[in-house]
């Protein structure tokens, strides 16, 4: 069980840096069935990618890419980006 996560952690890394996800990576549900494992190592997986900083979730809306320091972000993106990530702290009933 732990190799299963452990290799979903490596895959959705890969995928980050490779840009395959723009912003959001797949919901659990969808990422299990893709990958033919259960949700729970799913959640597995992106609890432990939540721990090391590589993404964050939104309640109801998803998992997201956190962006680094290093990422070039326009001024529009920052804005949309802190408005955004406003939302999923400060309520659930924001939709976009």
């Amino acid at each position: 069980m732990k190799n299963q996560a452990s290799s979903l952690i490596t895959g959705i890394e890969q995928a980050i840096e490779l840009g395959v996800y723009d912003d959001r990576v797949p919901s659990i549900r969808n990422y299990a069935r893709e990958k033919q494992v259960s949700i729970s190592t799913v959640q597995k997986a992106f609890n432990a990618l939540k721990l090391e900083g590589k993404i964050y979730s939104c309640p109801q809306k998803g998992y997201f890419i956190r962006k680094t320091d290093n990422d070039e972000k326009s001024p529009y993106g920052v804005a949309i980006e802190q408005i955004y990530t406003g939302m999923c702290w400060n309520s659930k009933s924001y939709t976009l």
